[in-house]
């Protein structure tokens, strides 16, 4: 056997990786390199490309091809961290609002005024929250995955088209502001939806 080898590997019924065929074997690093990465292009979904220095037993490359549907998972778990640190943010800043009532000398208009920060986080929260409502809803009806990306990157286009054609322009900065927040946060969902 040669010092390098190079395997394409699939999980098997125990969960162990297995190989689909014979190694392929290397004399040089190099040659091991040039091989990997052409062999990366092709790589299928759900498989394995594992290169090996078999002189010094270490793994000298690694790539795993997720398959559509752990990539959606991937979208769907980001989305929900998403939510979970934007409610905290709204959360703590809340909690020092609250702090600042009790407090005699406490200048609760200082407080407010420096919740941009806050104001961003609800927007996307509830920008989030409502795409994972979405999603819930189209998994229910089993839409296949490729059909809700699809269809809740259009949803968050349409919001930013809308958005960016009629512009708030209420009487309310603050309602301007958050709706600003919103479309840009939609924005943001159709930029990540997009990778």
């Amino acid at each position: 056997m040669k010092r390098y080898t190079l395997s394409i590997m699939r999980k098997g019924a125990n969960g162990e990786l297995v190989n689909i065929s014979k190694p392929d074997e290397f004399s040089s690093r190099v040659k091991l390199d040039v091989a990997f990465n052409n062999a990366v292009k092709e790589l299928s979904e759900g498989y394995y490309l594992i290169g090996r220095d078999h002189k010094s037993t270490e793994q000298v490359g690694f790539r795993y091809q997720p398959t559509k549907q752990e990539r959606w998972d991937h979208r769907i778990d980001d989305i929900q961290r998403i939510i979970k640190s934007c409610v905290e943010t709204v959360r703590k800043w809340t909690e020092s609002i609250v702090v600042q009532l009790d407090a005699p000398q406490a200048d609760i208009a200082s407080k407010v005024a420096w919740g941009m920060e806050a104001l961003k986080a609800a927007a996307v929260a509830t920008v989030n929250r409502g795409a994972l409502a979405r999603i819930e809803a189209m998994e229910e009806k089993e839409v296949p995955i490729e059909q809700q990306q699809k269809e809740l990157y259009d949803y968050a286009m349409q919001k930013v088209l809308r958005g960016a054609r009629f512009a708030s322009y209420s009487t309310s900065p603050l309602a301007n502001t958050m709706e600003n927040e919103t479309v840009s946060a939609w924005a943001d969902l159709a930029e990540r939806l997009e990778r």
